[in-house]
């Protein structure tokens, strides 16, 4: 084959050129110290790194933003839990403290601020958020779990209870106020009384109609009987209890002026239940009481409310129920299946792949809806309390006045303080039981808390856990990457200076062609 000049100064030139190229590409390493500039370069690695990459971003969202996020949440959630077992704490002391031993007017006072400010401080703690979110609210997060203002609103409730809420309450009748004068000598002096019935005490107060008692049990036969009610317009009506009998019902405004001991209302007719719109009770009698303890019998209560006060809980959180704003459509809150089991709104993070981790707690679970009313009816028996003690006070003021010295006066307001003096002894004995009562309540309150912040603090764990886990992940693919793209800067270097050392020799061996041509032979 003959070869000319020509093909072999393109040779010379195509060898060059390859040389060349590979001084660039070794010059783009050295400066990048990456193994390849484009896909081409090695499919093999670019591949590879295309993974590693992709893998890489998922492990840093997991990382850097769903599971700093959890943290986060969690964090406040903590905050929150470990200031209402704190709270609750101080309650137990205060419950104690009023429990036991005489107190004086001011000590009254003290107890009544304090136990208001608890009862705020809670509110406000079940209001916590996480970045405008409320954490304790299940998937209602745009929404706070109390009343931040007044309310006109109307709720249907339907309220799950019990046999195990029913419990004893003192009502008392025959109370009087603090005196503005003398009263006539004809008047009747007042003369209170103590009642102590059964009841069930409902999660709000100054409620509107009852529509329905429903619920069942199962007899000593294993069988399920139900508990059905028929009431009319008035709130007047039946209860039937399976098996056990039909008891009547009524509904009353104000306990103490509409009903008295043994359920017997002021026209003399006695009744079984009585349903108080004020208090937000329903009074049993011991026959309907001992039926649904022996039986453990389960019931729910339908009623509606319109009205609620700042600080009060939203029934959207604990309750299936109906709002009815005053303007717009009704609103439908589900919380419990129709078999009666708890709905739960988990809130879950995606933390790694195909693993998640509930990162909400539900107020539902942690603070009990009667706490709030428990710190009322505390609050209205130190009340009762501080009023009666200064109506025994303002009659000893008037007796000593020489305004009233004269000896019908006298005889009068004698007469009217013993009663004022009875009054208050029942007062200080009803404040002092209740408060011994609710030692019990609010550890059980602070128990429940304290499981809640378990089993935060078992997620928190478990969050630590995969944290740990994804940063050793992160590590190991960050050295994968490296290894599979980056390039040592001394092998650059190396590797550099040899093609550019090949592409130099090439050059001085191409001149060398240039230097003979055909004629130095002739």
């Amino acid at each position: 084959m003959r070869i000319t000049n020509n093909m072999i100064m393109n040779t010379t030139k195509s060898n060059i050129n390859r040389n060349k190229q590979t001084v660039s590409q070794r010059n783009t390493q050295m400066s990048t110290q990456k193994k390849i500039d484009v896909p081409s370069d090695d499919p093999v690695i670019a591949v590879r790194s295309l993974r590693l990459r992709s893998n890489l971003n998922e492990i840093d969202q997991f990382l850097n933003t769903n599971v700093a996020d959890a943290e986060a949440w969690l964090d406040v959630t903590q905050s929150a839990l470990t200031t209402v077992s704190g709270i609750l704490e101080d309650m137990r002391t205060l419950c104690n403290d009023a429990s036991n031993g005489t107190k004086t007017q001011e000590d009254r006072n003290t107890i009544l601020t304090t136990i208001k400010a608890f009862r705020d401080q809670i509110c406000h703690e079940g209001d916590s958020d996480y970045a405008g979110r409320t954490i304790f609210t299940g998937y209602k997060t745009n929404t706070t779990l109390t009343f931040q203002t007044d309310s006109t609103d109307t709720y249907n409730i339907t309220e799950q209870l019990s046999f195990e809420d029913i419990e004893e309450k003192r009502y008392y009748t025959g109370t009087h106020d603090i005196l503005t004068e003398v009263p006539a000598q004809n008047d009747p002096v007042p003369d209170i009384e103590e009642n102590v019935n059964q009841r069930i005490r409902l999660s709000y107060n100054n409620l509107k109609n009852l529509k329905s008692i429903e619920g069942s049990y199962v007899d000593e036969n294993g069988n399920k009987k139900l508990i059905t009610s028929t009431i009319d317009n008035n709130g007047a009506g039946t209860v039937k209890i399976g098996d056990v009998g039909e008891y009547k019902l009524i509904t009353v405004d104000h306990t103490e002026q509409d009903i008295s001991s043994g359920l017997t209302s002021q026209d003399g007719t006695k009744y079984d239940i009585v349903y108080c719109k004020s208090t937000g009770e329903l009074i049993l009698s011991d026959d309907v009481a001992k039926a649904l303890k022996q039986n453990k019998a389960e019931i729910s209560v339908n009623y509606d409310k319109t009205g609620f006060k700042a600080g009060e809980i939203k029934p959207e959180h604990y309750f299936n129920c109906t709002k009815t704003p005053e303007q717009g459509n009704p609103v439908e809150f589900v919380n419990y299946d129709k078999d009666g089991n708890r709905i739960y709104e988990d809130i879950n993070y995606y933390v790694g792949n195909n693993q998640t981790i509930t990162v909400n707690t539900l107020a539902a679970d942690t603070f009990d809806a009667s706490i709030y009313r428990d710190v009322d009816e505390l609050a209205d028996a130190v009340q009762f309390a501080i009023s009666s003690y200064d109506a025994v006070e303002k009659i000893k003021k008037m007796q000593s006045s020489e305004q009233y010295a004269n000896d019908t006066d006298q005889a009068t307001l004698s007469k009217w303080l013993e009663a004022a003096e009875k009054q208050f002894d029942y007062a200080q004995e009803n404040m002092e039981k209740l408060y011994g009562s609710k030692l019990t309540t609010f550890a059980e309150y602070q128990s429940k808390v304290d499981l809640a912040t378990t089993d935060l603090g078992s997620k928190g764990q478990r969050l630590d856990l995969v944290k740990n886990r994804l940063e050793s992940q992160e590590m190991t693919v960050k050295e994968l990457k490296s290894s599979n793209e980056d390039i040592e800067i001394s092998d650059a270097v190396i590797n550099y200076t040899a093609a550019y050392t090949a592409y130099q020799a090439a050059l001085q061996a191409a001149g060398k062609l240039q230097e003979q041509t055909l004629l130095d032979y002739i």
